[in-house]
């Protein structure tokens, strides 16, 4: 393999005691103190006193003011995104078999009962991730689902996702941002409720909250910043292949735009394109750092580019190949992928119907991207009578005997010849 652009040597400094202490100390505020504790909070960190719930007047009336062309976009993504969703609900059947006559045993699958749904703030707002998060928790089954978003000046959220969660019949919203609203959702704080489930990317409080609080609530995932890999051959486009990095890197500094190509001469094209990208897109400055940082092109080898992208384990693997589909079986490890040369990432993101919350750092090694199944528990049950009872208490007694625990074995040993008493 041949670096034709490797990565500067560059360190972000972030302080994660200073991070990870602020944390604590809001989650610990919010436990004991409640809404009041909440409204001090917002009002210290967003300069913000007005009302946390929205009401539902506020939510419609975004909805109604929503430019019609955007509102037919929103529409036509939340029907590509619901019926992927629905579709992964056939996966769940339920399991109740008997190998042997006597031992019963069973799974079903049920939903978590309430959700929240973090939507983060920034330059942008963010439409597509409201339904990225929302939709595949009502799909699952989801009887309570609220969505928490940080302040935006008088309408308290950004009208764009008060309007969004009203298309995709969401109307219980608050204003919260931060870390707070991960600590509100987690304990249940005045009008919100307690949830069993927190999903949707933040900042490094977001972040951090969540990992703190991992175990009293189920996550989605850590999420890091924006990756992509594209494997690229010679028939790829350089000036394509140069905006679809930059459609990530444009994300923030921190974000990592990966280019390997079996063809040397485009990969020397495709950072002669970025440049250009650069000089001129409204988001340049932010595709500069993240480029200049982070940007990686590696000219090499079908094989070698299939191997580095196993173990980088990208969000985004794009493989703009003529074979792209059959090539597909020998990559093992990513979040999403996009196959062919006119299938960029966007598509992804926005419209077509595959989730855009997906594992990043490389943890897409050992998880998976947001999906029904993760709003779902899979519980088992088991029934033991009749004959085989006594052939599985012998050697249950057995394991109890070389483990040291013995009520176990004698709770065994007591339904031994016996059919349905102790």
């Amino acid at each position: 393999m041949e670096y034709l652009k490797k990565p500067e040597v560059f360190s972000k400094c972030r302080d994660k005691d200073i991070v990870s202490q602020r944390v604590s100390t809001i989650i610990r505020r919010i436990q004991e103190g409640g809404m009041n504790e909440l409204k001090r909070i917002s009002k210290e960190i967003d300069n913000y006193s007005g009302p946390l719930m929205i009401s539902r007047d506020a939510i419609r009336a975004a909805a109604d003011k929503l430019p019609s062309d955007l509102k037919r976009s929103i529409i036509l993504s939340i029907e590509n995104i619901r019926s992927f969703h629905r579709n992964q609900m056939n996966i769940f059947s339920e399991i109740d078999d008997e190998p042997v006559s006597g031992l019963r045993r069973g799974m079903r699958f049920l939903p978590v009962n309430t959700s929240g749904c973090y939507i983060p703030g920034g330059r942008y707002p963010l439409p597509s991730t409201v339904l990225m998060n929302v939709i595949p928790a009502q799909e699952a089954g989801v009887k309570n689902i609220i969505i928490s978003s940080p302040p935006s000046g008088d309408d308290c959220i950004d009208p764009v996702i008060l309007a969004t969660a009203s298309l995709a019949g969401i109307d219980n919203i608050f204003a919260i941002g931060g870390a707070q609203a991960i600590a509100a959702m987690t304990f249940g704080t005045g009008d919100i409720p307690k949830c069993d489930m927190i999903t949707g990317p933040g900042n490094v409080y977001v972040t951090e909250a969540k990992r703190q609080l991992y175990g009293q609530v189920g996550i989605d995932s850590l999420a890091g910043p924006s990756e992509v890999m594209i494997v690229a051959d010679e028939q790829a486009d350089s000036y394509c292949l140069a905006m679809d990095l930059m459609a990530q890197a444009e994300h923030e500094p921190l974000a990592k735009a990966v280019l390997f190509t079996t063809d040397r001469d485009l990969g020397l094209s495709a950072i002669e394109d970025v440049d250009k990208i650069c000089q001129t897109a409204p988001t340049g400055n932010i595709m500069r750092q993240s480029w200049d940082n982070y940007g990686t092109v590696i000219f090499g080898k079908q094989e070698e580019g299939i191997s580095f992208a196993n173990e980088m384990a990208p969000e985004h693997l794009q493989i703009c190949m003529t074979n792209a589909r059959e090539l597909l079986m020998r990559f093992e490890s990513y979040g999403a992928a996009f196959l062919g040369y006119s299938t960029p990432v966007p598509y992804g993101d926005y419209i077509a119907g595959t989730n855009h919350v997906l594992p990043t750092g490389g943890s897409a090694r050992f998880s998976s991207g947001l999906w029904t199944g993760s709003f779902m528990k899979a519980l088992t049950s088991l029934e033991i009578s009749g004959p085989v009872k006594n052939k599985l208490t012998d050697a249950g007694i057995n394991f109890a005997e070389e483990e040291g625990l013995w009520a176990h074995g004698k709770s065994l040993q007591l339904r031994k010849g016996k059919d349905n008493s102790c």
